[in-house]
């Protein structure tokens, strides 16, 4: 099942079953300073791509808006917490996919032959 399977199924459990809660993830003063940072300088980048000076303008504008977006989407992030639902999301994906069963047996197959290599330069 592809995460737009799963986010299309989407209900309330399914938020449950990956161990995520929506809210605020920093309420402390430092948090909200952060995000009011992120939010000033991705409207100052908005702002600088008004006013692109060099020979190539469209390439200056796009950075300057580029970034300003990337900001906006980090502040977001500082206080909702994005990348733990992503990073549930795809524990729970790799459980159910049973990607984690074989990256362990896999690891654990190299393990027991680096051991076995490991051994027999012991003996000589």
């Amino acid at each position: 099942m592809s995460i737009i399977a799963l986010l299309g199924k989407f209900n309330p459990l399914f938020l449950i079953q990956i161990g995520w809660r929506p809210g605020i993830g920093d309420p402390t003063f430092m948090g909200w300073l952060t995000v009011f940072t992120y939010l000033l300088a991705s409207i100052t980048c908005w702002l600088r791509s008004r006013t692109a000076i060099s020979d190539d303008v469209q390439r200056e504008r796009r950075f300057w808006q580029s970034l300003a977006v990337v900001l906006l989407l980090l502040g977001i992030n500082k206080q909702l917490n994005f990348l733990s639902f992503f990073t549930s999301l795809s524990r729970t994906l790799a459980w159910q996919q049973e990607w984690w069963q074989r990256a362990t047996q896999r690891t654990d197959a190299a393990d027991r032959d680096r051991r076995s290599s490991d051994s027999r330069l012991n003996r000589r």
